[in-house]
């Protein structure tokens, strides 16, 4: 069996969940203010709950049709684009106020 790809489970769902999962889960509640956080995590969770669910319903078809090198691209694309939001476009928080956060976000 040598050359043969691992199961998507084994290859994919972590780098979902380290990529995807985090670029929603980490940035969120540290830069939402208090008053919105809740609701805010709340919406940002049932959007990523809604994309998981799409790529859960589109991932088999997609490799049947590419194969797996395809999606390797695609999510090696999105990784990048996360990496470059995150490094680009996010604040740095470590030891700023939530004050000084927002500040930055009204420039």
């Amino acid at each position: 069996m040598a050359g043969k790809s691992p199961p998507p489970s084994a290859s994919s769902l972590p780098a979902l969940r380290w990529g995807r999962a985090c670029a929603c889960g980490l940035p969120c509640p540290e830069l939402m203010p208090t008053r919105i956080r809740s609701n805010g995590m709340s919406i940002a969770l049932l959007v990523n709950q809604f994309v998981s669910t799409v790529i859960a319903a589109v991932f088999l078809p997609t490799v049947g049709q590419h194969g797996y090198a395809a999606m390797f691209f695609f999510w090696a694309g999105c990784t990048v684009i996360y990496f470059l939001t995150a490094a680009f476009l996010l604040p740095e928080t470590k030891g700023k106020t939530l004050e000084e956060i927002e500040a930055h976000f009204r420039r």
